[in-house]
This record gives C-alpha cells, structure tokens and sequence, in this order.
C-alpha cells in the first residue's frame, strides 16, 4: 500500500473503484485500494481479523470482506470518517450488496457452492384451503 515501507501486504483481492492518480501501471498501485477482498485460512486467518484489517482501516481501504469458508460467512466493513464501523456478517444463503457496487448483488451460496431452497408454503397437514 505504499505508505508504510516496513510492510508489503499480498491481498487475495482487490480493485479501485474510481480511476485513481494512485494507479500508475496495471501492477504499480501507490496508495490503498478502494476493495480488499480476503480469503481466511486457517494458518492465516487470526493475522487477517487483527493485523492486516488494522492496517487497512489506517490506510483508508474504503471496503473490506473478509471470506471465512469454515464457517461459510462473509463480514463486510466499510471505513467511515477514518475508521471501520462494526461489521457486517452475512451468512452463505443470504445475498450481501456491496457499498461500493450498489446495483451488485452477491449470491452469497453461489459463493460458497451451496444449493438454496426457497421455502415453499405448503399446507400444514389438515389444513384445507379455500
């Protein structure tokens, strides 16, 4: 991220948003990205929720999810007046739409190669509808 010499984060993800003068060549990015998209593991995943999410939070990453397969949820935080609010955390048959990408709308149990059954209202047994 370019600010901070003493660290080289390697992302599993992420994007700019907006054409930014922070973008010099495809592979030369001085500054934070506008998405961060990490992929917990589990040799790696109490160093992403601590380490790299406070780093990211002080460098102004706008966006950040983090993907926890484990557990098949997703936690979204979004950087507001120079900070992280609380995140939000999805489970993997819900559909997350992005801050960034408003009209984007994330089928969460595609994500995680999971089959979601919608609930269909049957008739409870002995109930006659009309």
């Amino acid at each position: 991220m370019g600010v901070d010499r003493r660290r080289c984060l390697q992302h599993d993800s992420c994007s700019d948003v907006e054409a930014s003068d922070h973008i010099k060549e495809p592979f030369d990015i001085q500054g934070p990205p506008d998405l961060v998209v990490e992929i917990l593991s589990p040799a790696t995943s109490r160093k992403d929720r601590r380490e790299e999410k406070a780093l990211y939070e002080r460098f102004g990453v706008r966006e950040y999810l983090v993907i926890d397969p484990a557990n098949e949820t997703v936690e979204r935080v979004v950087h507001v007046d120079g900070r992280y609010e609380s995140p939000d955390v999805f489970g993997w048959d819900e559909t997350m739409t992005m801050t960034l990408f408003p009209e984007l709308e994330l089928n969460l149990w595609e994500i995680f190669e999971k089959e979601r059954v919608e609930a269909v209202n049957e008739p409870r047994p002995g109930y006659k509808s009309r």
